[in-house]
C-alpha cells in the first residue's frame, strides 16, 4: 500500500512531451470530444481517438454590435441602409453591423448536437520517477461541475469596466497587427470598425498605434487591473452545486477549493483498464479515470432556474478519494479517506440549444405525406382507423371561416377529437410555410432567408447580375461607393454604377423571393429600396447560390455535401521507448 503524496492530472497522451513525468506535473484534466453515440466503447477500446478541438468552431464566440456606417451626400446611395440587422444589443434602433469574435474559452455542445464528451485524468505518486499508484487503492473517484465569480463592490464596477474596455481594444488592435482574424462578420455589411478606432484615439491620440505602443499600454492596463483588484478587495468564489432534501431540488453555494468533505454534487468517474490482449493500449501500466462531462441536468433551484445554462462559466475538478485500509471494501464512499484534487480543467460554456452549428450536426429528415396515397385511404378502413390521437377539451373552440377569412370564433361545451398523425404533419409544415415569409417581412429579417431553400430552386436571377457582381468584385470595388465601370453582359458592353447597380439587385431580389417564398414583388421591392448594395449582395450571394442547386428531386442529392468532411481526429502519440 502506497503512503506517498498523490496528484490527479491530465492523461499522458495530452502532456506537452507524452509521458514524460516532468511534463505531467501541473496539468489539468483534460476534455475529450466525441460524435458517436458509443463514444464510451470508443475510448475504452482506443483512449486517444477522439476529435479535435477546432478554433472557432470549438469556442465561444462573443456577440458584437457596430454602429453601421452612414453613406452621406453627394453619394448616388445616400441615406441608404448598410445593414440587414435592425437594432442594438439593448433594442436600440438601428441599423447595426453584428459579427462574431471568438473569446478562446472552450464551447461544450449538447448531446442533441451529436457531441459527447469525457472527462479524463491520470493519477500519478508524487516522487522522483512520477510512478503511478495501483487503481485498487481508490475507493472512490469522480468530478464536480463548479462554477467562479468575481466577488467585489459594486462601488468599484465603473473603473474595472473602463480598465476592461481598454484592454479589450488594445488586445484586439494587437491581434490585428500580428494577422490573426478578427472574427467571423455576419455578412451584414461592410466591417468598419468605428468603435474600435475610436477607443484606441482616446488611448493613443492615433486609430493605429504601433505594436511596441500596444504592447506597452497593455502592461499598464494589467497593472492597473491588479492595483484595482487590490484597492477594490476582488476575489474570486467558487460555486458548487449543493443538493436540496428534495430530489431534483438544490442550488448553487460556496464550496471550498479542495474540500475532505465531499457536500457537493459529482458525477462518477471509472478506472480505464487496458485491454491485456493489447500491450500498446493507451492504459497499460497507468492509472487513468474517466468520467461523462454533464451537458444537461434536470436540477433547478427553488426558483425553477436551471442548474445549466449557456451563459455561465464552469469548470470541472476531479477527485479520488484513497481507501483507508482500516476499513472493509464497500460501495463507494466506503471510507473517510483522503480526499485528492485536481487542478481546474479549461473553463468552459454550454452551447444553447438552438446552436446553429451544434443543430447543423445531426441532420433530420422529415417525410410529408403523400396527399394522393392519404386519398386512397381516407374511405377504405372504418372511421377512427386512421386517427390514433384522442384530444380532449373541457371546453371546444371552434373557428369560423368565411371567404377563406377566418371572421370569428365560438367556445362550446365539452369535445372529444380524434386527429391523424399525417394530418398534424400536413398543417404544421403549412403553418410554418406561411408564417416566415410574414415574420421576414414585418420585421425585416431579409437574412432569416438564408435558412431554407427547396429543390428544385424556385429562385433565378439571371447571368447579368452574377457578371456584373463578379466584375466588381475583381476589381475591389466598394459596392456603397459611387463608382461606374463596363461589364460585358451577352457580347454587349454594358455600364454599371453605384446607383443601376443598386436598382437591378433590389428588381431582382424582389422577383426571386416572391417566387420562392410567396411575397408580392411590388411589397418586397418596397422593403428592400432602402438598403444599399452592400446589405443587398449578401442576399443575393445566397440566392446565387441557391439558384446553382441541383434541380433533380427523385435523386434526392447531396446539397449538404459530406457532414463528416470538417470531422478531425486528434493525432495519435506514442510513449518513448515503448511504440514506434
Amino acid at each position: 500500500m502506497s503512503a506517498h503524496p498523490w496528484v490527479l492530472v491530465a492523461p499522458w497522451y495530452r502532456w506537452d512531451r507524452p509521458a514524460v513525468p516532468g511534463a505531467g506535473r501541473g496539468t489539468a484534466p483534460a476534455f475529450q470530444k466525441f460524435s458517436s453515440d458509443t463514444y464510451v466503447l470508443d475510448f475504452l477500446a482506443n483512449p486517444q481517438h477522439s476529435l479535435r478541438f477546432e478554433p472557432g468552431v470549438d469556442e465561444v464566440q462573443e456577440l458584437h454590435y457596430t454602429a453601421a456606417p452612414k453613406i452621406l451626400p453627394p453619394a448616388a446611395l445616400a441615406g441608404k441602409i448598410t445593414s440587414l440587422f435592425p437594432t442594438g444589443k439593448k433594442g436600440q434602433p438601428g441599423p447595426f453591423l453584428t459579427s462574431l469574435r471568438p473569446t478562446g474559452l472552450r464551447k461544450i455542445y449538447l448531446d442533441t448536437h451529436s457531441r459527447h464528451y469525457l472527462v479524463v485524468c491520470e493519477l500519478h505518486c508524487d516522487l522522483a520517477g512520477f510512478p503511478s499508484p495501483d487503481a485498487r487503492e481508490v475507493c472512490q473517484a469522480g468530478l464536480v461541475v463548479r462554477r467562479r465569480h468575481l466577488s467585489y463592490p459594486d462601488s468599484a464596477r465603473a473603473e474595472a469596466q473602463a480598465i476592461v474596455k481598454d484592454l479589450v481594444a488594445v488586445d484586439r488592435a494587437i491581434a490585428a497587427l500580428r494577422g490573426a482574424a478578427p472574427g467571423a462578420d455576419c455578412g451584414c455589411g461592410p466591417s468598419r470598425d468605428q468603435t474600435l478606432a475610436t477607443r484606441l484615439r482616446s488611448l493613443f491620440k492615433t486609430a493605429a498605434p504601433s505594436l511596441p505602443a500596444l504592447e506597452e499600454t497593455r502592461a499598464g492596463l494589467n497593472t492597473r487591473l491588479a492595483a484595482w483588484r487590490g484597492r477594490a478587495g476582488a476575489h474570486w468564489l467558487l460555486e458548487g452545486w449543493i443538493p436540496g432534501d428534495r430530489d431534483r431540488i438544490g442550488a448553487w453555494g460556496l464550496v471550498e477549493d479542495e474540500p475532505q468533505d465531499l457536500v457537493e454534487a459529482w458525477s462518477p468517474m471509472w478506472a480505464l483498464f487496458a485491454d491485456p490482449a493489447r500491450p500498446d493500449h493507451d492504459a497499460a501500466g497507468r492509472t487513468i479515470f474517466y468520467g461523462v462531462l454533464p451537458s444537461a441536468s434536470f436540477d433547478t433551484d427553488l426558483a425553477g432556474k436551471a442548474r445549466f445554462d449557456d451563459h455561465t462559466t464552469y469548470e470541472v475538478r476531479c477527485f479520488v478519494r484513497r481507501h483507508d485500509p482500516r476499513c472493509p471494501r464497500g460501495a463507494a464512499p466506503d471510507c473517510r479517506g483522503e480526499l485528492v484534487w485536481s487542478r481546474a480543467s479549461e473553463r468552459y460554456r454550454l452551447a444553447p440549444p438552438f446552436d446553429l452549428l451544434g443543430t447543423s450536426n445531426r441532420p433530420v429528415t422529415i417525410q410529408l405525406p403523400n396527399l394522393a396515397e392519404l386519398a386512397a385511404q381516407a374511405t377504405q378502413l372504418p372511421i377512427g382507423k386512421f386517427s390514433p390521437i384522442k384530444i380532449i377539451q373541457p371546453q371546444s373552440l371552434s373557428p369560423k371561416v368565411q371567404d377563406g377569412v377566418c371572421t370569428s370564433g365560438t367556445m362550446g361545451g365539452p369535445a372529444i377529437c380524434f386527429i391523424s398523425i399525417p394530418l398534424i404533419t400536413i398543417v404544421a409544415y403549412f403553418v410554418f410555410s406561411i408564417f416566415l415569409p410574414i415574420v421576414v417581412f414585418v420585421f425585416g429579417l431579409w437574412f432569416l432567408l438564408a435558412f431554407k431553400f427547396c429543390i428544385p430552386p424556385q429562385i433565378d436571377f439571371g447571368v447579368g447580375l452574377e457578371l456584373k457582381l463578379e466584375a466588381a468584385g475583381e476589381l475591389g470595388l466598394d459596392l456603397d461607393a459611387d463608382f461606374n465601370i463596363n461589364v460585358e453582359v451577352a457580347g454587349v458592353l454594358t455600364p454599371v454604377s453605384a446607383a443601376t447597380l443598386n436598382t437591378e439587385l433590389k428588381t431582382t431580389l424582389a422577383g426571386g423571393f416572391a417566387d420562392a417564398y410567396g411575397f408580392d414583388p411590388g411589397d418586397v421591392g418596397d422593403g428592400l429600396a432602402d438598403f444599399s448594395s452592400t446589405p443587398l449582395k449578401g442576399l443575393a450571394d445566397v440566392g446565387l447560390e441557391i439558384e446553382a442547386l441541383p434541380a433533380d428531386v427523385a435523386a434526392d442529392p447531396p446539397v449538404r455535401g459530406n457532414i463528416e468532411a470538417d470531422v478531425h481526429f486528434e493525432t495519435p502519440v506514442t510513449r518513448m521507448g515503448t511504440r514506434a
